[in-house]
């Protein structure tokens, strides 16, 4: 299964994703904090 996180922060959906076997392939935020700490948390996928 895919998902997309819309105004994903830093990223709390994607961990429980990530642990239950789901694959985050794109994820979004406005906040210019929370998009570095979510990038910094994870690698993979588009984060615009």
């Amino acid at each position: 299964m895919k998902a997309v996180e819309l105004f994903a922060g830093i990223g709390g959906f994607r961990f429980a994703c990530d642990e239950l076997g789901i694959k985050t392939i794109w994820a979004n935020d406005l906040d210019d904090k929370a998009s570095k700490i979510y990038q910094q948390n994870f690698k993979s996928g588009t984060f615009v």
